[in-house]
């Protein structure tokens, strides 16, 4: 066996659990030439009567058949006279594919097709079991009224090294190289993933036909790494490095679309909203297991950061509720992502991801205390959230000004204890070097900021003229405040692709100087008077306007200022 089979055999030997074989052999089955008819996520929660995943098409002899996959894992994925007999196991998983119809009228030629029932299972057949196993199949088929294959640990490697691995994945030698790289060093600490991220830019380098089987087997081939990617980081107890890695891959994948011009192909959306299924997948595990950590006081400090805990809290806390606006947005467009979830479910979901929002924010200090310029959009991510969401209450409105109001605060009390403001050109490496000595880094710079410009903007659209009237006393003189624009001079379809593929603050037209009048409705006036023009998003056309925070995240783009300038000229 190859060296990049071995890759492929220690893969699949390491799947754990049923679900996750369940989750490969559609991408499989697909790149075999079969119609997925239903799989074990269709099923889950009904008696799936020894069909985890259903399978129309025509088999290696070129007949078309009714394929049955058993799918066996885990505990199960080794056959010994156990597995055979035990309740739900092979003995009774074979009978009920035997003998329990399924027929779908729906789909020609399929109730009159025969079947063949296929046991998958990612281990071996031990040899003290091989005689009972024999006579169970020799009873349930061997009469040949339907046929039956095994497919084992070594079917398996031959069958993903040749339909997935190959092409993309193991043929190129540096593909090869970044993949065992991206395996290897995924549990080192502060490994950035930089082997995975060159690996899905090699992919992505040239268009493909919708209807080729090449444009297939890419987005196969990138669903496969974000589950491997998922799985190796369940197998290291983090799954920071699969959010990361999964959110670089979706953000490439959409700009891949859009630069070559199919967001508008219904073929294609399809593809990619199975990208995201994977990505919100390792959300879903991931704010499983921290919210109800998150949600005590102080839940997201941590004791062992030490000293680092000056400046780890707060980039920690930012991180997280950017995060957690994201997963909500995911949420509220359904698991289709087609947005079709109905209006008073989503008024009553929205209610429920405000209240753990705000309920996070005020446990956790860290999310009042801006430490870079940057943090900006976590507070304009939390704020938008609430001001868009399909009923903004006077509640909410009052737990935003309060959450507002702290940031200000926590501004405020970092400037008068440590002489700071927060680091304008988001330089971590200067705030930490400033934290730990206690003396200014000759790079940190606080000399401007758009952080301040945009707090008490988001003010402002909940009339605080008190809170107006004091920033402008403190500050208005101490520091340049700025805002960014798009350039709307720029192609708009060159300035989306941008936007989710790399980050653009050199591409901003920046506003500095900003002079504060006295009041806050003079403010709002002029305000009202700056440029407002939008840029049209294809991405928002399709219905995909939340792919814009994961950049916000990702790659630290501004979120423009029409977006919630809008909220301060309509009141």
């Amino acid at each position: 066996m190859g060296t990049n089979n071995i890759i492929v055999r220690e893969y699949l030997n390491s799947l754990k659990e049923d679900e996750e074989l369940d989750r490969l052999l559609p991408l499989l089955l697909t790149l075999k030439g079969l119609r997925i008819i239903r799989t074990a996520k269709d099923a889950k929660g009904q008696n799936q009567q020894g069909k985890d995943i259903i399978a129309f098409g025509r088999d290696n002899d070129g007949i078309r058949k009714r394929f049955y996959f058993e799918v066996k894992g885990h505990s199960d994925k080794n056959i010994d006279e156990a597995s055979i007999s035990k309740t739900d196991g092979i003995l009774d998983s074979l009978t009920s594919a035997r003998f329990a119809k399924y027929e779908d009228p729906g789909i020609p030629g399929f109730n009159n097709s025969p079947v063949k029932v296929i046991l998958v299972h990612n281990g071996v057949l031990k040899p003290a079991a091989k005689d009972v196993y024999n006579g169970v199949i020799d009873k349930l088929f061997g009469d040949g009224a339907q046929q039956f294959e095994r497919w084992d640990i070594h079917t398996l490697t031959d069958e993903f090294g040749t339909y997935l691995f190959s092409e993309y994945l193991l043929t190129e030698e540096e593909n090869i190289r970044l993949f065992k790289r991206t395996l290897v060093l995924m549990d080192v600490p502060d490994y950035g993933l930089e082997d995975f991220f060159r690996l899905i830019d090699n992919l992505l380098t040239k268009p493909l036909a919708t209807t080729s089987r090449a444009f297939t087997k890419l987005f196969s081939s990138l669903n496969l790494l974000s589950y491997m990617i998922w799985h190796y980081a369940k197998e290291n107890n983090n799954l920071l490095p699969s959010i990361k890695g999964t959110s670089y891959l979706v953000l490439q994948t959409w700009a891949w679309i859009l630069r070559n011009n199919l967001s508008s192909k219904p073929s294609v959306i399809k593809v990619f909203k199975k990208l995201l299924t994977t990505h919100k997948g390792i959300l879903d595990e991931y704010f499983e297991k921290t919210l109800q950590v998150a949600i005590i006081q102080n839940g997201l400090f941590s004791e062992p950061g030490g000293f680092f805990e000056n400046v780890g809290y707060s980039l920690r806390c930012m991180d997280y509720i950017s995060l957690l606006v994201y997963y909500f947005q995911l949420q509220q467009a359904g698991s289709s992502f087609d947005f079709k979830i109905d209006q008073e479910a989503l008024a009553e979901m929205q209610v429920k991801q405000k209240k753990l929002l705000f309920e996070i924010i005020d446990n956790n200090d860290g999310t009042k205390r801006p430490l870079l310029d940057r943090h900006s959009r976590p507070i304009l991510l939390v704020s938008l959230f609430v001001l868009q969401s399909h009923e903004c209450t006077e509640i909410d409105r009052i737990l935003l000004n309060n959450y507002l109001c702290g940031v200000l605060d926590g501004v405020a009390l970092i400037e008068l204890m440590r002489k700071r403001l927060p680091e304008l050109h988001d330089n971590e490496e200067a705030l930490i070097e400033t934290a730990a000595t206690g003396k200014r880094s000759y790079e940190y710079q606080d000399s401007g900021s758009m952080l301040l410009l945009i707090v008490i903007e988001l003010l402002s659209i909940l009339g605080n003229e008190g809170m107006y009237s004091q920033f402008r006393e403190r500050f208005s003189q101490q520091v340049d405040l700025q805002t960014s624009y798009p350039n709307w001079q720029e192609d708009h379809l060159k300035l989306e692709v941008s936007y989710f593929q790399r980050n653009m603050n050199n591409e901003m037209i920046v506003e500095s100087g900003v002079v504060l009048p006295e009041s806050l409705a003079d403010f709002v006036k002029q305000v009202g008077s700056k440029p407002q023009a939008e840029v049209l998003f294809r991405t928002d056309m399709v219905g995909l306007s939340f792919l814009r925070s994961l950049s916000v995240i990702f790659f630290h783009n501004d979120i423009f200022p029409n977006q919630w300038r809008s909220f301060m000229i309509s009141n």
